[in-house]
């Protein structure tokens, strides 16, 4: 150890880990108070950015994404949870689209629909 850096000086990360030994839900989880707030948010942001019409809005708005989310990190700040929201709302729909959806055979239209959904402001090309 470096003697520059004392012990209230050191990086340290806190990581919470569950009970490894017993299932997700086996205990009523605790849900956040802003999850309604956050659900809004998550999917407000995921139906713009897929440019849903408002039909697949409201489907999408009755999938428990964020409910998951709001029950493994009931105890972060706001800012964090909407992250875990928003990817897990991301990821759990591109899995859904290549496991039972119209990408599961079609790898042309699967590489467009990915660059589509990653691709931010100023990114021209990810090949």
């Amino acid at each position: 150890m470096d003697s520059a850096i004392g012990p209230a000086e050191s990086p340290s990360v806190l990581i919470k880990l569950p009970n490894l030994f017993q299932s997700f839900l086996s205990a009523e989880p605790v849900i956040r108070s802003d999850y309604e707030q956050c659900r809004r948010e998550s999917c407000g942001w995921f139906a713009e950015r897929r440019q849903c019409d408002e039909k697949a809005s409201q489907k999408f708005e009755g999938i428990l994404f964020t409910w998951f989310a709001a029950a493994y990190i009931s105890d972060t700040d706001y800012d964090r949870f909407r992250i875990v929201s928003d990817w897990s709302t991301l990821a759990c729909y591109i899995d859904d689209m290549f496991d039972n959806g119209p990408l599961t055979n079609d790898s042309v239209r699967a590489q467009a629909f990915v660059v589509s959904s990653i691709r931010t402001e100023g990114m021209r090309d990810i090949h």
